[in-house]
């Protein structure tokens, strides 16, 4: 089952949200791969991890998490680095990898083969953040770009403090793996979906990761 939604996956590793099962999946669709804790429940066990088909590349499908799945520092201290040094990408690259994903999941990922986007926070890995200008690329606005914690990330302290709200719910801001103005800063996705460049210090523990992951658009 999902965050949100109590059906079971019906065959294999990959499922459709949309009842499509014999599509190839599109840009704008959700789609199943994975799980982790989302509903703070720990007694039912983790809960599969929808993703929002963001492009498609040849075989190949961008992924981003729908919801913001937990809340870390993007590293340990504030000291000048980029994303290759971050504690974001070991956690994202180690724990949360192994943890969230089987071995034949794991063998659907694939590392990019050029640069996403600008030279610096270069992606050699199979899970990372956006960058900068790639949420510009795959989000029209910033509504596009707002996104709610999972209840589990609420429970960790995320941020949720802001009045933006939909359907009750608060939205969350968001670690863009991009550097940011001044040492010891990453930009990243506000409550209101805007892109903020320079005030969100790297040890901060109210702003979660939103992970993003090139797949196989043929999983079963």
């Amino acid at each position: 089952k999902g965050y949100k939604d109590s059906k079971s996956k019906a065959d294999g590793i990959f499922d459709l949200y949309k009842e499509k099962k014999n599509e190839t999946p599109v840009v704008g669709d959700v789609v199943f791969f994975g799980s982790y804790e989302q509903n703070n429940d720990l007694s039912d066990g983790k809960e599969d991890i929808e993703w929002c088909v963001l492009a498609k590349e040849d075989e190949k499908m961008l992924v981003i998490s729908k919801y913001v799945l937990a809340n870390k520092p993007y590293n340990s201290s504030d000291s000048d680095i980029t994303w290759e040094t971050s504690i974001a990408k070991s956690w994202l690259n180690g724990v949360f990898l192994n943890f969230s994903f089987t071995a034949e999941e794991r063998d659907k990922m694939f590392v990019p083969e050029r640069p996403e986007s600008v030279s610096e926070n270069t992606v050699t890995d199979k899970i990372f953040l956006l960058s900068v200008d790639e949420v510009d690329k795959y989000f029209i606005d910033n509504a596009a770009r707002q996104c709610f914690p999972t209840p589990y990330a609420v429970s960790q302290g995320i941020d949720t403090r802001k009045n933006y709200k939909s359907d009750g719910e608060s939205t969350c801001r968001w670690w863009l793996r991009s550097s940011a103005i001044g040492n010891g800063f990453s930009a990243y996705v506000d409550n209101s979906g805007s892109v903020y460049y320079a005030t969100s210090n790297f040890i901060d523990v109210q702003t979660g990761f939103r992970p993003a992951v090139w797949i196989d658009i043929n999983l079963k």
